[in-house]
C-alpha cells in the first residue's frame, strides 16, 4: 500500500478528480482523508455545527450538512459533499482554520495537537511526507487547494497518477 497525496486547485477540480479515482476502481472512498481551508467549506454551502479539535481532542459538533439539493436528486450529489458533511475543523499556525475529514488525517492531528504541534506542515511531515512537500502542501491549502490523502494499493500508484493530472491536480507519493 502507498499513500497519495494530491493536492487539487479548488473544490471543482476536487469533485472531479475524486469522483475519477473511485470510478476508474484505482481508490477506495473508505481510505480517504481531505484537507481543506475553513474557507473554501464554507464557500461550498456546507453548514452546520462541526466538530473542532483543540489540544488533541474533537469536540463533537452536530455535524455540517451538504448543500441543499432537490430530494430525487440527492444520489447525484458527488461524494466529496458528502463526506465534508463530517468535518472537523482546527485552527493552524500556517494554515489558518482548515477542515479536515477522514479518520486517519483526524487521529494525526489528535496526535499531533496533544504533542503541541499545531502547523499543518509539520502535522505532514510525521505522516511521512518529506519537509519541503509537507509546506508546498500548506502553502497551497492556505491559498485555496484541496489535499486528498488516500491509500491505494501499489498497483494502481501509476494510474491513480494519470488520473489526478488529468484532473489539474498536483499528485505526490509516499511510501
Amino acid at each position: 500500500m502507498k499513500n497519495l497525496l494530491v493536492i487539487y486547485p479548488d473544490y471543482k477540480g476536487a469533485t472531479y478528480g475524486t469522483g475519477i479515482l473511485f470510478k476508474e476502481g484505482v481508490a477506495d472512498r473508505n481510505e480517504a482523508n481531505i484537507v481543506l481551508s475553513k474557507e473554501v467549506l464554507t464557500a461550498t454551502n456546507h453548514t452546520g455545527n462541526f466538530k473542532e479539535i483543540s489540544g488533541g481532542v474533537i469536540q463533537k459538533g452536530e455535524g455540517g450538512s451538504f448543500p441543499p439539493v432537490p430530494p430525487t436528486k440527492s444520489e447525484q450529489l458527488p461524494w466529496l459533499d458528502h463526506f465534508l458533511a463530517d468535518s472537523s475543523l482546527f485552527t493552524t499556525t500556517d494554515s489558518g482554520p482548515v477542515a479536515i475529514a477522514g479518520e486517519n488525517i483526524e487521529e494525526q492531528v489528535k496526535y499531533a495537537l496533544a504533542e503541541g504541534v499545531n502547523s499543518l506542515s509539520e502535522i505532514l511531515t510525521k505522516t511521512g511526507l518529506n519537509a519541503e512537500d509537507s509546506k508546498n502542501c500548506s502553502q497551497k491549502i492556505r491559498s485555496g487547494g484541496i489535499l486528498l490523502w488516500i491509500k491505494i494499493d501499489d498497483e494502481f500508484a501509476e494510474p491513480a497518477q494519470n488520473l489526478s493530472k488529468k484532473a489539474s491536480a498536483d499528485p505526490i507519493f509516499i511510501a
